[in-house]
């Protein structure tokens, strides 16, 4: 009686159990969030929930960028604010394959959760490849959730940086599977906003993977935080500038001394046998016409609409690797100061350019990456701006950055004068 039983309301049952448990997720431990700031998990990523209700503490910063992040070392900028007890620790949203486009998608998931608050942005001159981000990345990290969340948001007044980024979509064949959904991005493509029907139709789609996330999204996110609680083992208990640069510099040495480029052993050991094909490889290689500039004013837009106050890196690349590959050193000074102006003309004046570090030892861990010294001297930037009081920013924003003229362009100016 009891087994007939069982098989006619179990199955009920577990159903109201798990509709509990994704309508009533667990609180988020402090422990869990930690994990959650420092996984760079791909599903975490492309997923919202967790992020939003992390990030809905003031003490957690997001921190947008890509592949660097994923190099840990005793000087990463998760690890400093740990072991320094700073009053935010970086929340990383970016690892390989994570361009603006994709960068831009992050932001907008986390919705008002920016509002009137700040970031931290690192740009890698390697995303401003001429053809672009490629569709393979484009349709691996657009998650659907998160393209849901991108057209609940926009406006009845479809503006250009709302059909722009529909373009790219359509462009880059990155439309979810959903058919409904497709035909609502073509729409907005062709400047149509969204019918209320249709707005109803995304929030219940959105809805149905936020509840898949919080109930498979989420396991296996504390890797990263044991190389974390490792590294700050290798600091000192106190900061003192001096004494650590000294130490980030003995600890590349270190790492470093096996090879003539001086990048970390373990990464040039594992490129050893293909380095003949890389010399002079990168003499026509440039990154000051791209598609991504406009892409990157996808992300400028929502920090503007937001009001985000954002600190912006541009990075270098290892200036024994580009003696080896060619790689242009004019060019990439070209590249960041168009990136500054694309940055600076519309109000946003928190810029770090680090592209003249290239031959600075131990700045870089590898050819791309930042490492050592290269955090360490980030850091005595990102501490007085993480640490001083939020001040709105104005921003002006310019539609002309959109423009393929702006992406052809070489030089730092308007295209329009």
């Amino acid at each position: 009686m009891k087994k007939k039983l069982f098989a006619i309301f179990g199955p009920i049952l577990v159903a109201i159990g798990l509709l509990f448990l994704v309508s009533n997720p667990f609180p988020i431990s402090s422990h869990r969030a930690e994990e959650a700031a420092t996984s760079i998990n791909a599903k975490m990523l492309k997923g919202s929930t967790l992020q939003n209700e992390v990030l809905k503490k003031d003490q957690y910063v997001p921190f947008f960028g890509s592949s660097e992040y994923s190099r840990f070392d005793a000087f990463h900028p998760s690890v400093l604010a740990k072991k320094y007890h700073r009053d935010y620790t970086p929340y990383l949203l970016g690892t390989r394959g994570t361009t603006p486009l994709v960068e831009y998608t992050f932001a907008t998931s986390l919705g008002d959760t920016m509002k009137k608050r700040k970031a931290v942005f690192i740009i890698s001159p390697q995303w401003f490849s001429k053809s672009g981000v490629s569709s393979t990345y484009a349709k691996y990290w657009l998650s659907p959730v998160q393209i849901d969340q991108w057209l609940l948001q926009t406006p009845q007044k479809i503006d250009q940086s709302t059909q722009y980024y529909a373009e790219r979509l359509v462009a880059l064949q990155a439309l979810p599977k959903n058919k409904m959904i497709s035909r609502m991005i073509i729409k907005v493509k062709n400047g149509k906003p969204l019918t209320s029907l249709e707005r109803f139709y995304v929030r219940m789609n959105a809805s149905l993977y936020e509840r898949e996330e919080r109930l498979f999204g989420y396991r296996h996110l504390g890797k990263n935080l044991k190389q974390v609680d490792h590294y700050e083992k290798q600091l000192p208990e106190r900061y003192n500038y001096r004494q650590l640069d000294a130490l980030a510099e003995r600890i590349g040495q270190e790492e470093t001394d096996s090879n003539h480029l001086k990048i970390k052993n373990s990464y040039y050991h594992n490129l050893e046998s293909k380095m003949p094909k890389f010399k002079n490889s990168q003499r026509k290689t440039s990154y000051i016409q791209s598609p991504d500039y406009s892409d990157m004013q996808l992300v400028l837009n929502q920090f503007a609409k937001q009001k985000t106050e954002v600190l912006f890196f541009i990075t270098p690349v290892n200036g024994q690797w580009m003696k080896y590959t060619g790689l242009s050193e004019p060019m990439m000074k070209k590249m960041a100061a168009k990136m500054e102006y694309q940055l600076k003309s519309q109000g946003f004046n928190h810029v770090v350019n680090m592209v003249d570090k290239q031959n600075v030892p131990y700045f870089t861990t590898d050819p791309i990456h930042l490492g050592w010294r290269g955090w360490l001297y980030m850091d005595r930037s990102i501490k007085p701006f993480l640490e001083s009081p939020y001040k709105e920013p104005t921003y002006k924003m310019n539609d002309v950055f959109y423009t393929k003229e702006w992406q052809k362009q070489l030089t730092a100016s308007n295209p329009n004068e």
